[in-house]
Order: structure tokens, then sequence, then C-alpha cells
């Protein structure tokens, strides 16, 4: 935005002293010498050279006042030049709600194909889940829990076992703690991957579509990994025992007394990882039970659908919005043109004024110039005929005037009139407010009550 400045109106031109051009130029001495040589002739009609040179010297303020004039019109000129944008930007409001249902219509074309898509794939899921749960018989919601909760936990026993059990296992190990560290972290690996395989075996068996010698079999399978993982941790405590009196053959002692007798071990400790095994075994199954649903298939083809369902949300959710921001960018858009409007009548209305208060100075200034010249002129040519012996020449009486030069024009009739227009217009700005507004509103109104994407419930 353009601002005037103090400097850009307060206009000054230097006024001539003719006493100081009298001297500057000479103009007593050179009319003695030209009266001595009876200069100019009687019968000459136009200015000596003397005086030629008093009339280019006035000729040289006028193209300095010439040269200000030109300048401070141009500041102006340029600041009133945005009449022209203002009366753009008024046409340009006039065009937003054709622009604004354009755009509406284009972006709504596009998302409506990929709003169509995605509902397409949405319900292909839907059917395939619904299908799903009929053929299985299930009428419950699907049970899983969060995994990152879960892995947390199940990641928590492991290393709490692997921890709790080093302190056992390190006691006749060769390499200590960290030794223990390590046998403690196969059992509880060994614990993770049995829970899986039980967990896994179990969720099967449930399906109804498996034949009934197909869920005996699956059944013997857990009851043999059940089994099979409470006599591993009895042969851990075997190992436990042997491993404290004889390292060296601790694997080979542990398999020998667990065959003759499983579960007669001998010490606190070695009992103490049995127990700790096993309940923390249970432990785990449980935690790995709660990563899917128990009934084989129904985890995924839930988080499927419902990962389709929230991405359509999502989408349906995002057309909305952009739709919204289309409207809010229109009211932001025609505020912001008001207000430019607003900005500009106030930087142009009081210019006419500073311009006719340069054309008074400018004039006053030219009237100055050519009371000048013809003083100067007068002083010339009476101290030239009070010295001649002859008449003198017959021009002398006439009264000269400072011309040869172009007087600038200050257009302010046009600007005056540019002005009115823009003021009315800005006196009509709340009119034409509400008038856009309510063109938006409805073009907003009639798409939004035939969209079956904003009004659809997924």
């Amino acid at each position: 935005m353009l601002k005037i400045k103090k400097s850009d109106y307060e206009i000054k031109f230097y006024e001539v002293d003719p006493k100081k051009v009298i001297e500057e130029l000479d103009i007593e001495a050179n009319a003695k010498k030209e009266a001595e040589l009876n200069l100019p002739l009687e019968d000459a009609n136009d200015l000596d050279v003397n005086e030629f040179n008093i009339k280019k010297y006035l000729l040289d303020k006028v193209k300095e006042a010439n040269e200000i004039v030109i300048n401070k019109k141009a500041v102006y000129n340029k600041i009133l030049f945005r009449i022209t944008e203002a009366f753009n930007k008024e046409k340009e409001i006039s065009y937003l709600p054709e622009k604004y249902k354009n755009d509406f219509d284009h972006y709504f074309l596009e998302a409506k194909e990929e709003y169509e898509n995605e509902k397409k794939k949405f319900q292909d899921v839907e059917k395939d889940y619904h299908n799903f749960r009929n053929e299985n018989n299930i009428d419950r919601v699907e049970d899983s829990k969060n995994p990152l909760i879960l892995t947390a936990i199940l990641g928590f026993i492991l290393i709490i076992e692997s921890i709790f059990n080093s302190y056992f296992f390190a006691k006749g190990n060769e390499l200590g703690i960290f030794g223990g560290f390590i046998q403690a972290s196969i059992v509880s690996l060994i614990n993770l991957g049995v829970a899986m395989l039980l967990i896994n075996l179990i969720r099967n068996q449930k399906s109804i579509k498996i034949s009934n010698f197909a869920k005996r079999f699956y059944q013997f399978l857990i009851v043999l990994l059940s089994t099979g993982i409470v006599f591993f941790h009895l042969l851990v405590g075997h190992f436990r025992t042997a491993f404290t009196t004889d390292p060296e053959n601790a694997y080979d002692v542990s398999v020998s007394n667990f065959l003759n007798n499983p579960f007669y071990i001998t010490g606190f400790d070695s009992w103490t990882i049995v127990i700790i095994g096993i309940i923390l075994f249970i432990i785990i199954a449980l935690d790995v039970r709660f990563y899917k649903d128990i009934y084989p298939g129904y985890t995924e083809i839930t988080k499927k659908y419902n990962k389709h369902k929230t991405d359509l949300n999502e989408l349906k959710s995002a057309i909305s919005d952009h739709l919204k921001a289309l409207e809010e960018d229109q009211e932001k858009d025609l505020k912001k043109s008001l207000d430019q409007i607003k900005y500009i009548f106030n930087d142009v209305r009081d210019i006419p004024n500073y311009k006719m208060n340069l054309e008074a100075k400018y004039k006053e200034h030219l009237s100055h110039l050519n009371n000048s010249f013809n003083l100067l002129i007068k002083r010339y040519r009476s101290i030239n005929q009070a010295n001649r012996k002859t008449d003198k020449p017959k021009y002398f009486d006439r009264t000269e005037k400072l011309d040869g030069f172009d007087i600038i024009s200050f257009e302010l009739e046009e600007d005056i009139k540019n002005l009115k227009k823009l003021q009315k217009i800005v006196e009509n700005l709340p009119d034409l407010e509400a008038s856009i507004m309510k063109e938006i509103n409805n073009t907003t109104n009639q798409i939004r009550n035939i969209s079956e994407i904003i009004n659809e419930q997924v």
C-alpha cells in the first residue's frame, strides 16, 4: 500500500530575487554598454542578446519548476492509479459466486469419483465380513486387544523371566550371570514359541468348517503340547540341579534323572525355576491369545473391514473439510477484497486536493517568474534608454511575456470523477457483501442438500 509522506505534498518553489539576478547577469552594465553603441537599433523588433539571456535564465527556472511538478504528479498519479485497482476488485467480487460454484463443482466431481471407488472397495469387504460371520455362526464382536500393549506386556514378561532365571542358572556357570542370562533367555523363547503354537492350535480347532476328526486331532495336539511344556520345565529343573553338582555332564545327568523320575527334583531353586516357568508360560499364552480373536480368521477380516470403513469415513471427512475450506476461502477472499477497496479509498481520497494545491502553487510560481521577467526587462530597457544618444527602439514600449515552454496540465476533473465513483462503491460495500455472501451460501446449501457424500452414513 502506498503512503503519502509529508514531503510528498509540501511543495515549495524557490522564488527569484531580481536584485541577485541583476548582479548575476550584469544587467545594468550590459544595458549601458549596449546604449553606448546605440543598440538595439531604433527599428529593431526582437529581443537583443541581453534580453534573451534574461529570458533564458527565467526559462531555466520554469524548467526546474516543471521537473518538480512532474515528479510530484508521478507520485500522485501512481497512488491515484489504485482507483483502477479498486474498480477491478469490485468486478472480481461480483464474479466470486460464479467462481466458487465452478471450483465447488470441479472438486466435487473429482472427489465423487474417488469416493465411489473407495465405497465400492468397502462394500466388497463389508459383504465378505458379513458372509464370514453368517457362515461361521458368529454373533459377537471380534475380541482382539491392542497389539501394541500386548507386545509391550509380552516383551516385559520375557525380559523379567530371563533376568530372574539368570540368577538361578548363573550358579556353576563358567560365564557367570551372563551365561545364566543366555540360558534363561533360551527357556523364555521356547516358552513363547510353544505358547504361540498352542494358541494357534486352539484357534484352529474352533472352526466349524473342519471335520470332527480334525478337531479331535487338534485337541490331541493341544493336550500333547500342554503336557510337553510341563515336562520341558521339569527337565529344566533337573538340568538346574545337575548343573550345580556336575556342570560338565549336566545335560546327560539331567536327561537320565528326568527319565528315571521326572517329578523327583531336589533343591528349592530348581523347583522355583519349574514353577516360575510354567506360570509365565500360562501368562504368555494368555497374552498371545488376545492378539487375535479366538475364532480363526475373524480378526483378519474384521481388521480389513474396519480399515476400509475408516478409510471411507476419513475420505468423506476430508472431502467435507475441503468443501468447507472452499467456502471459507471465498469468504476470506471477499473480506480481503472489500478491505483492499476501503484501504485504497483511504489512500487516494486526499490526492486530488494535493494536486489542486500543487497546481495552484505551480501557477502562482509561473506568474512570479513572468513578473520577474518583466521587471528585469524593464530595468534593462530603462538603463539602456537613459544612456543612449538615439531614440529607443519602439518594441521597448511592448510588455513582454515569458513564453516558449509547455504549461503542465493536471487532469483534475477525471480524478475527481473517479474518486466520486470509488466513494459510491465504498458506501455500497455492506450491501455488496451481503448480496455476495447470500449467493455463496445458496450455492453451498444447494450442493450439500444433494450430496450423498456429505449426507450418507457409513
